[in-house]
């Protein structure tokens, strides 16, 4: 990959490995990467003039590339259950019945 803005990209996906590295071509820029408890992967760099870490880049984009668990697809459906089992599962008579 290409430099761009200072940081050189490297990325290598095969049958042995799957890596991604960075390095800064200039000397004088500070950069982190982290991955956030919400998932997502950010690419911060050191302002030094406000003496802040700024935001460079972000992965996902968009809300829709998140992964969420199938329990998390819509409040109360998972996809391995459907309104109909969890009604039979609640049910008193069907509790009764088992026990």
């Amino acid at each position: 990959m290409a430099p761009l803005n200072n940081l050189k990209f490297s990325f290598v996906m095969d049958e042995h490995e799957v890596t991604y590295s960075f390095s800064i071509t200039n000397a004088f820029l500070i950069s982190r990467l982290i991955m956030n408890s919400t998932g997502y992967l950010q690419r911060f760099t050191w302002i030094e003039s406000s003496q802040e870490w700024n935001l460079y880049w972000e992965a996902p984009k968009d809300q829709c590339d998140n992964y969420k668990e199938p329990r998390q697809l819509n409040g109360n459906i998972s996809i391995t259950k459907t309104r109909r089992d969890s009604s039979r599962q609640s049910s008193p008579q069907r509790r009764r019945i088992s026990n």
